[in-house]
């Protein structure tokens, strides 16, 4: 089995629950999805089929939520104030 069979067979798995979470979450149909793709596609980059049930149920789709989800932050030239 290759890494690319391991992460197809861990999305067949996982996808849904981590689905359900995620619109849980976000409340966003389109969101959730393209975060749980999100996690599943940077497994396949970094080569990694060896995960965890719990580290994509929590760390890995957190790590994404949370960045997806950062307030950005903007500096305001003309006051000097973060906004």
């Amino acid at each position: 089995m290759t890494i690319k069979d391991d992460i197809e067979r861990l999305f067949r798995e996982h996808y849904a629950a981590m689905w359900r979470l995620a619109m849980l979450i976000l409340r966003e149909d389109d969101v959730a999805r393209d975060i749980v793709h999100d996690v599943f596609e940077a497994l396949l980059i970094s080569g990694r089929s060896d995960v965890s049930d719990a580290y994509l149920h929590t760390i890995g789709f957190g790590k994404k939520v949370k960045q997806d989800n950062a307030p950005s932050v903007k500096n305001s030239s003309s006051s000097g104030i973060l906004q």
